[in-house]
């Protein structure tokens, strides 16, 4: 158990400090040197989004998991936004260079304002450094998701509003409002119950500053209001479908999502168990906040496969708790517990990014440059294009725009990412590499690396 007199653990926060830094190098490294990991999943579809805004300021999309000739082109309107514009105008040459490097930024200015918040309310450093690689660790696990940027936001605000910077405040909850809506109503919630007088007494510089911002995203949104409001209305049906506990009721199904999506969490594992002890802690230290519990349980457990709003919210938890409490007597074995088991967490979820990572590098970081050749080269010739090809040249941003017109009747080949699959066509004559796992001393550690190879089957 750690001691948290930190007074007496200088040695510690030293190396505490120097392992976040070293974190940052080798995390510049694999992002902006080797593009690792490669996006997969909902990743990409947010993606698809902010490369159509940076080649043509075009807010449009394909289906999801869709790669292919002959795609419909849909309008973007059924998530928040202003995150992939963002990224898309910071991403000069739109490339995945680019976009590496915007996300690292958002990471490393996430950890500044983290660091200048929780020393102004003067959190004990050991604590300090603990939340701040717990959000660094959060944010890669979410990368390329709408979330990071929020993580970035909130941080933001914690400061500001605690500097009484109430027009700064606003204007961040605006941003956060276009971003990523269902993370605004419950870091509203939360704010409203907990920082009620204070909002009362400076509503209208909060208003002013939100309504600024509006303003001014509205005018760069190329839809109007009213659809952006449509839009997100139209998306519920993502948490109504038989996967909820709401409308499938609990089942074998639903407890094996349960396990898959909140205790055996890639990179993040056992966060269920971590929301649920902040939860209790925030709940005992300010009993209102049990008002809340239905819209996170909706948004949280009711659907499993959505645990990316309750695992962005663990540092906001953290940070709640700290602020609510602090003129409270804490119990410091309670707090002891509780930091440890963010760290061992935390710990665990670094060992598994970098070591998946590194040994992408050590083995696989040739498949880029190979993966790009053979795509260019057979662009006419395949049926099903991996979910990263939109990135790698913009011939390729048909699978991203949309080609409805273009129809090819013959295919030769269908391609899938390596990264998070297997091999759809073990029998294949196209791939040289029957397996792409990473091993450690012989023993195999991940059936599949992080990087940029292709499954190469036949189009039948």
């Amino acid at each position: 158990m750690i001691n948290l007199n930190y007074k007496n653990n200088t040695k510690l926060i030293l190396y505490s400090y120097f392992f976040l830094l070293l974190s940052y190098v080798a995390i510049f490294i694999l992002e902006v040197i080797y593009f690792l990991p490669s996006a997969t999943g909902d990743d990409l579809w947010f993606l698809k989004v902010s490369f159509n805004i940076c080649r043509d300021n075009s807010f449009v999309v394909t289906n999801t998991d869709v790669y292919k000739h002959g795609s419909e082109q849909l309008k973007y309107t059924t998530h928040g936004w202003f995150s992939l514009y963002l990224q898309a105008k910071l991403n000069f040459n739109c490339s995945l260079r680019g976009l590496f490097l915007f996300s690292f930024f958002i990471k490393l200015i996430t950890s500044l304002f983290l660091l200048l918040y929780l020393n102004t309310i003067k959190i004990n450093k050991i604590f300090s450094i603990a939340i701040i690689l717990t959000t660094l660790l959060i944010q890669l696990k979410l990368q390329f998701r709408l979330e990071p940027f929020i993580i970035l936001l909130y941080s933001m605000l914690f400061y500001y509003f605690e500097k009484k910077k109430y027009l700064k405040s606003g204007f961040l909850i605006s941003l956060i409002f276009f971003s990523q809506p269902t993370l605004f109503v419950i870091i509203g919630l939360f704010g409203f119950l907990i920082y009620f007088v204070e909002i009362k007494k400076n509503f209208l510089f909060l208003l002013t500053g939100f309504l600024f911002g509006s303003f001014l995203l509205l005018y760069i949104y190329p839809y109007t209001f009213n659809g952006y409001l449509l839009g997100l209305w139209d998306h519920r049906g993502a948490l109504s479908n038989s996967q909820t506990l709401l409308d499938g009721g609990l089942n074998e199904s639903y407890f094996r999502n349960v396990f898959r999506y909140y205790i055996l969490v890639p990179f993040y594992p056992f966060s269920g168990i971590l929301i649920l002890i902040l939860i209790f802690l925030l709940i005992k230290s300010k009993p209102i906040l049990a008002l809340l519990l239905p819209i996170l349980f909706f948004f949280g457990p009711n659907a499993p496969s959505s645990n990316y709003v309750l695992i962005s919210l663990i540092p906001f938890f953290i940070i709640i708790y700290f602020k609510i409490s602090v003129t409270k007597s804490r119990s410091k074995k309670l707090e002891n517990i509780l930091f440890t088991t963010i760290l061992l967490i935390s710990l665990a979820g670094f060992t598994q990014y970098f070591s998946r990572n590194i040994l992408t590098v050590f083995n696989y970081s040739n498949q880029f440059y190979k993966t790009k050749e053979f795509l260019l080269t057979n662009i006419n010739d395949i049926e099903k294009f991996p979910g990263f090809a939109f990135m790698l040249d913009e011939k390729f941003k048909f699978i991203s725009m949309g080609d409805s017109k273009k129809h090819l009747s013959t295919y030769r080949y269908k391609t899938k990412s390596v990264n998070g699959s297997i091999n759809p066509c073990p029998n294949s004559k196209y791939n040289k590499l029957k397996n792409h796992h990473l091993t450690l001393f012989s023993y195999k550690i991940y059936n599949s690396n992080s990087g940029y190879g292709i499954w190469i089957c036949e189009s039948k």
